[in-house]
């Protein structure tokens, strides 16, 4: 609980008053003042019991009701005719029952559009409640509560300066960081960290990969490497709201060039210091690669990432392409959660050799890795070691499961790689080691093959 009172954290809506008369503000002032409590009483920070006119003390029948309380915060404290609550006056405002972080409160509040009222939030409101009484002003006041959408003056005034960065590449950087901490000094740790992670991906866009990196790596610093984010949520619009998180079994479907992509949000819970690291280890190994081959390289480019294998493997161990190969699917892909049904214009025996075609347009996550299944990972094996003297590759299919073999032909050394996971696997005749690192149960069905069509006609 925020005991001083002289610290502010307003949250502003985003309508202007400008233009309204005396009673429209009002009824503005009080839908937002309904927003707030319906929105605090979801998330449990109010009793679910109270309604919109009843006392806060439920002992003191004649005391202050939540709404007198509420109205009493709403106003225009900045004067730029946007009405604006403060989250610590609010929390000290004795409305939130029991321990409660700004976060939280902050979560609870800002950041999306408000859906409206539920017919049962507005049936269990007593006959005083503002929102209850079917009178003009009532139905005013519920209308308007529709849509309504709170931010953190904090997250505004960041994509303010996010916008301008391509004016002024050459102080962004140590603005950034300058402006992030002190926003974390100030308890504003998510907005700092939503800023870095904003302005690092605007820099990467305008070609400043040194300034880049060092902004994600603020976010590998203790204060913000652990703190939670998805990594697909700017791809689900009503379930962006920080603090949110998405429902266990949830799947969306994301149509693109044909193909159908089945994202579980679930799956993609990480850290921001895994999402910095991800978007570091992405520019070094498009530094390596483009070393290595003497020319700008584009990892995502099928040819690239072959002629650069190729090269490696000359000089390395099986454990160091292995190695190497983790790395880079690691930072480039990840899977989707569910799977894909990938566009029917590929064969499914010529995906690897039009990957440019096949993963054009697909989805990407915070980190900038593309969205795809374990198909799509087994097809990029297979691209990759296409031209390769050292390796054979081969589609292992299991029920619902496809995995590539990858066989160093001299050595016999082996190792699977499942999704963005390489395996060691010994060599097994029985097969039963294979089977193993692909998941299967013993008595299950596997199909092996070059050919991904032969490999999955062996286990129907």
């Amino acid at each position: 609980m925020v005991n001083a009172v002289d610290q502010k954290r307003p949250l502003e809506m985003t309508w202007s008053t400008a233009s309204l008369e005396a009673g429209e503000a009002e009824i503005l002032e009080q839908a937002m003042a309904a927003v707030i409590f319906a929105r605090l009483q979801s998330e449990g920070l109010i009793d679910a019991k109270a309604t919109l006119d009843s006392p806060i003390d439920p002992e003191a029948y004649f005391g202050p009701s939540y709404n007198d309380r509420l109205l009493e915060l709403v106003g225009d404290a900045d004067g730029d005719q946007q009405l604006d609550i403060d989250v610590y006056q609010l929390m000290v405002a004795d409305l939130i029952r029991g321990p409660a972080r700004p976060d939280t409160v902050e979560a609870a509040l800002a950041n999306d559009h408000f859906p409206g009222f539920s017919q049962q939030f507005l049936r269990h409101q007593g006959s005083l409640s503002p929102v209850s009484r079917r009178d003009e002003r009532s139905q005013a006041v519920v209308a308007s509560a529709q849509g309504m959408m709170l931010r953190d003056q904090t997250a505004v005034k960041n994509a303010e300066f996010v916008e301008t960065i391509p004016g002024h590449l050459a102080t962004a950087k140590d603005e950034a960081i300058g402006r992030a901490e002190l926003q974390t000094r100030r308890g504003h740790g998510r907005e700092a960290r939503e800023l870095l992670l904003e302005t690092g991906d605007a820099l990467l866009a305008a070609g400043k990969t040194a300034e880049a990196k060092e902004i994600y790596a603020e976010l590998r610093r203790p204060e913000h490497a652990d703190a939670k984010i998805n990594g697909v949520r700017d791809l689900f619009d009503d379930y962006r709201t920080r603090g949110k998180e998405f429902p266990r079994g949830m799947v969306r479907s994301l149509e693109t060039n044909g193909s159908e992509v089945k994202v579980a949000p679930y799956s993609h819970d990480t850290t921001f210091g895994a999402i910095a690291s991800r978007r570091i280890a992405q520019l070094e190994t498009r530094e390596k690669l483009s070393s290595l081959l003497g020319r700008e390289a584009d990892p995502f480019k099928a040819a690239d990432a072959r002629e650069y294998f190729a090269k490696f493997e000359k000089s390395h161990s099986t454990a160091e392409v292995k190695q190497e190969l983790a790395n880079y699917l690691a930072s480039f892909y990840v899977h989707a959660g569910e799977g894909a049904a990938w566009s029917k214009g590929v064969a499914e025996d010529n995906r690897a050799g039009k990957l440019d075609e096949l993963f054009a347009d697909l989805p990407v996550d915070e980190a900038g890795r593309k969205i795809i299944d374990c198909e799509g990972f087994a097809a990029i094996n297979e691209s990759v070691f296409k031209d390769s003297s050292k390796f054979d590759m081969y589609y292992v299919q299991v029920p619902g499961h496809v995995v590539a073999a990858v066989i160093d032909k001299k050595k016999e050394e082996m190792f699977v790689v499942s999704n963005q996971r390489v395996i060691d696997t010994p060599i097994d005749p029985t097969g039963a080691a294979i089977k193993k690192a692909a998941g299967a149960a013993p008595g299950e069905p596997m199909g092996i093959d070059r050919s991904f069509e032969k490999a999955y006609a062996a286990i129907r």
